[in-house]
């Protein structure tokens, strides 16, 4: 599966025609779930084996003067932080900037808050069978580009979380996948061609080193991940399955500083 985006991943410096960072807007789309914050609809839809997003990032206060809820006290930093983002689709971002004065700065933060905390439920009572994990690994096998001997050393999860400077959010979300773990097991350990779950762990290595390149850290580096471990699926299944493996390797071998 492609996605196709609308926005440059080259670096953190690079910015999209809304002054927004390529990493800021991974985070506002991982902690969204894909999805408007509103309606709840989904904003990656598929069509002939690709994805695309469809969402925009609209600002809770206002980006430039005359804009819906402008605060002239604000920086351009501030304005263009994750705090003052929200995911909408196309409807109901025209539904807040026409109606400001009921969407209030404090309404929509309100919005914006419930929508992440039930992603995040959503995520805690689905499950993925056998499957659907297949589907992930498979497709993580097959963009294989090269083999190397990948390192497996252990690392306490906290440590690593504390080193690689990830949110409370990312340690929810980790938190969540090291549930499933026995599952990732007994599917690696069920496959007899010994250099499969090698390469496996080898693809995630060099997807890691790839973002950092572009200049991805912290949570926008693991959202990344996550939807490379997700195929850029937004199907909650697919993506619980998808940061199970991810937090399985997460733990065990070099994905992410030690």
């Amino acid at each position: 599966m492609v996605v196709k985006e609308g926005v440059n991943t080259n670096s953190d410096k690079k910015k999209n025609n809304r002054h927004t960072s390529e990493k800021t807007v991974k985070v506002l789309w991982g902690r969204s779930g894909s999805m408007c914050a509103m309606c709840n609809i989904g904003l990656s839809p598929e069509e002939g084996g690709n994805s695309y997003h469809i969402g925009e990032h609209a600002h809770i206060m206002g980006l430039n003067n005359g804009s819906a809820r402008y605060d002239p006290s604000m920086t351009d930093d501030e304005r263009n932080d994750v705090g003052n983002l929200i995911l909408l689709c196309a409807n109901c971002h025209k539904k807040i900037d026409k109606n400001a004065l009921f969407y209030t700065p404090e309404k929509l933060k309100k919005i914006k808050e419930e929508h992440e905390k039930w992603v995040k439920r959503r995520l805690q009572i689905s499950d993925f069978s056998f499957d659907e994990l297949g589907t992930i690994v498979k497709y993580i096998h097959r963009t294989n580009n090269s083999l190397s001997t990948p390192d497996l050393k252990s690392i306490a999860i906290s440590d690593k979380i504390a080193k690689n400077n990830l949110s409370d959010d990312i340690n929810y979300s980790i938190t969540i996948g090291l549930l499933k773990h026995n599952v990732v097991e007994k599917y690696l350990k069920k496959n007899i061609d010994p250099e499969f779950n090698t390469i496996i762990i080898a693809n995630f290595s060099e997807k890691y080193q790839e973002l950092k390149e572009k200049g991805y850290s912290d949570d926008s580096l693991f959202y990344e991940l996550w939807n490379y471990s997700s195929g850029n699926s937004p199907e909650p299944s697919i993506r619980l399955a998808g940061l199970t493996l991810l937090t399985y390797l997460f733990e065990l071998c070099e994905v992410f500083e030690k």
